[in-house]
């Protein structure tokens, strides 16, 4: 392990430390998430049962049965979906006033001499917004990072179940995602560094303007303030689109790595439908599974961008 991920992983447990005096809370997320994960992969075997089931044998009398079902799992996961929604975000404010009344505490400990050698903005800058940072990491961690887990996890099992070997070839695909993630993600945390500390430099200027008006006004350095703040709003553009372009290449490369796995599946699973091996209702199954497969693998890919950006926050708040 690099000193790179030892840093990260530091960093993700003090994050995680926050959150300790909510544990019931967070045990009851996980929770929740089984259920979530558990449900999300219920109609596609159900359209399975649908096709080899109740198509090809005509029958009506399933066929009310499983579309009662269906209505009572929308209705289920939507009505779990809302309560997991109201305890997550409960869970991830809790976590972040802990730590603005912590980071505040410090600030007043400091002496003057800090308060003279930082500018203001970047203070507040830290104090506000850089600590959202932190309730995004725990956001990622329970919504994205451990519901695309289970889900992608308890997918898998069941696309082995179905055919091991059309599975099997399209997981080859998994670790050209994995580099291309690893790529693309220290760069873009690296752009998105920059970005934020032009902008805390961008705010701290503008703050300092106008607590000077009467100074600038007093000295006719209008033009002056306007050309600084006219090259950097010009230059924040500039970074900005540079950060958007990276983030750009990288869903691209991860969404052609995930859409040759499902030609894949079409492809072989069409070819033993012909010859008799496989259903169509467990072609189409397997089908809708590998791409709620790649739908978390897809996800993971953004949160590993996500939480790359929000990272640049965490240091700022833990330096």
């Amino acid at each position: 392990m690099n000193k790179k991920t030892k840093s990260f992983f530091k960093k993700a447990i003090r994050i995680i430390s926050y959150a300790r005096p909510f544990w019931k809370m967070f045990l009851l997320l996980f929770i929740i998430t089984i259920i979530l994960s558990l449900l999300e992969i219920v109609n596609p075997y159900l359209i399975k049962i649908l096709i080899d089931d109740i198509f090809i044998a005509k029958n009506y009398g399933l066929l009310v049965a499983l579309m009662l079902f269906f209505i009572f799992i929308f209705f289920l996961k939507t009505i779990v979906g809302i309560f997991f929604s109201y305890q997550a975000e409960k869970l991830e404010e809790n976590v972040v006033l802990g730590v603005k009344r912590q980071l505040f505490k410090h600030l007043e400990k400091l002496d003057l001499g800090f308060f003279y050698t930082k500018q203001l903005g970047d203070i507040l800058v830290r104090l506000d917004e850089d600590v959202y940072g932190i309730e995004s990491f725990i956001g990622i961690l329970i919504d994205d990072i451990l519901m695309n887990v289970l889900t992608g996890t308890f997918i898998l099992v069941i696309c082995f179940l179905i055919n091991w070997k059309v599975t099997l070839s399209c997981l080859a695909f998994f670790p050209f995602y994995v580099v291309t993630q690893k790529y693309f993600g220290a760069r873009i945390k690296k752009q998105r560094k920059k970005l934020v500390e032009i902008g805390a430099g961008f705010l701290s200027f503008l703050q300092e303007s106008l607590v000077s008006i009467k100074t600038i006004k007093t000295f006719v350095l209008e033009n002056l303030k306007l050309k600084k703040y006219t090259r950097t709003s010009r230059r924040l553009i500039r970074e900005d689109l540079k950060l958007n372009l990276l983030e750009s290449y990288s869903g691209a490369v991860v969404g052609l790595i995930t859409f040759t796995p499902l030609l894949i599946i079409l492809w072989y699973g069409g070819f033993k439908v012909i010859t008799g091996a496989l259903t169509v209702g467990s072609l189409m199954a397997l089908y809708t599974y590998m791409g709620k497969l790649f739908g978390p693998i897809s996800e993971l890919g953004s949160i590993n961008v996500a939480i790359q950006s929000t990272m640049v926050s965490v240091d700022r708040v833990f330096e």
